[in-house]
C-alpha cells in the first residue's frame, strides 16, 4: 500500500475575509477554545499574531517539511470563491508557479459540485493559470451529490480525491477517483466540551484507521492534512501531521501522489 499526502488551501491572507463573518467566527473560537482549556494560551497569542502578519497560509513551511521528508505531496488550491475561501486568481497564481517549480504538483480546490458550466469554468481556469492540462480536483469541503463525480469527468479532469471512504481508487469514465482515507480534522478534532485532545488516543486512532485499510488490501492509503494547520498556532494539528509521516515511514511504507499512481493503476490494466 502506498500513501498518498495532499493539502487543501483554503485561505491565503487573513484580509481576504474583510466582508464575510469568518473574522469574528474565528476570534470567537479561538478565545472560547482557550477559555475551555483546549488550545493553550500560547497558541492563542500565535492565533492572533496572524492578523499583523496577514498570513493565513503555511504552504512554504509545509513544503521545506514535505521536501525534507521526501513527500512528494499535492496542493488544492481554489480559483472560485465559496464557503469561506475567497483568495483572488492574482494571489494565487505566484502559489501555483510555486509549488511546481518546487516540484510539487497543484490542483483544483473546486466550489461548482452540482452546476456543469461553473464546473467548466473552474477548470478552464486552473489550467490557464497552472499551464498544465493533466490534474485533479478536490471539491471544498468535500461537497458532492449524485451527479458531481460524472460531472467533473465530463469536464476533463485526470482524477478526483473529494470522496471520504475507506475504498481503493476507482474510475468514473476516463477519470480516476481516489477516496480519502483519513483527515486531519477528522481524527484531531476534540469533539468534548473541555480539554485539550489526548494525543496517544489521536495516534492510536489514526494507527486502526491506517491498519484497516491495509488488511483491506488497498492499493493506496489518500492522508489529507490542511495547510494552515502546520503550525505553532495549531500545535496537536502540526504534531500530528510530523508524527504520521515518521511513522508511516517507519513502518516502511513508500509514498506516491495522485498522478504516478494514476498511471500506474493504468498500466496495470
Amino acid at each position: 500500500m502506498k500513501i498518498i499526502v495532499s493539502h487543501d488551501v483554503d485561505h491565503l491572507t487573513v484580509w481576504e475575509h474583510s466582508y464575510d463573518l469568518v473574522l469574528p467566527k474565528f476570534l470567537v473560537r479561538a478565545i472560547l477554545e482557550y477559555g475551555f482549556n483546549k488550545i493553550s494560551l500560547h497558541e492563542l497569542i500565535e492565533r492572533l499574531k496572524c492578523f499583523r502578519a496577514n498570513k493565513w497560509e503555511n504552504i512554504a513551511e509545509l513544503m521545506a517539511f514535505n521536501k525534507a521528508h521526501h513527500v512528494p505531496a499535492t496542493f488544492f488550491l481554489g480559483v472560485a470563491h465559496g464557503k469561506g475561501m475567497c483568495y483572488s486568481l492574482k494571489n494565487v497564481e505566484p502559489w501555483i508557479n510555486r509549488i511546481r517549480s518546487e516540484g510539487f504538483h497543484a490542483g483544483l480546490h473546486g466550489v461548482a459540485y452540482n452546476s456543469e458550466s461553473a464546473i467548466q469554468k473552474e477548470h478552464r481556469l486552473f489550467k490557464e493559470i497552472s499551464g498544465t492540462d493533466t490534474f485533479g480536483i478536490r471539491m471544498h469541503y468535500l461537497r458532492n451529490d449524485p451527479k458531481t463525480l460524472n460531472l467533473l469527468a465530463e469536464a476533463g479532469y485526470a482524477f478526483d480525491a473529494t470522496v471520504y471512504d475507506q475504498a481503493d481508487p476507482f474510475r468514473i469514465g476516463s477519470m480516476w477517483e481516489f477516496p480519502i482515507h483519513v483527515m486531519d480534522g477528522r481524527v484531531v478534532q476534540n469533539k468534548k466540551i473541555a480539554g485539550k485532545p489526548n494525543f496517544k488516543t489521536i495516534q492510536e486512532n489514526t494507527i486502526r484507521i491506517i491498519e484497516q485499510s491495509r488488511k483491506s488490501g488497498n492499493r493506496y492509503f489518500s492522508l489529507l492534512f490542511h495547510d494552515r494547520y502546520y503550525s505553532e498556532a495549531f500545535q496537536v494539528f502540526k504534531s500530528w501531521y510530523e508524527w504520521v509521516i515518521s511513522y508511516l515511514q517507519e513502518e516502511g511504507y513508500q509514498f506516491s501522489n495522485y498522478l504516478d499512481a494514476m498511471n500506474e493503476l493504468q498500466s496495470c490494466k
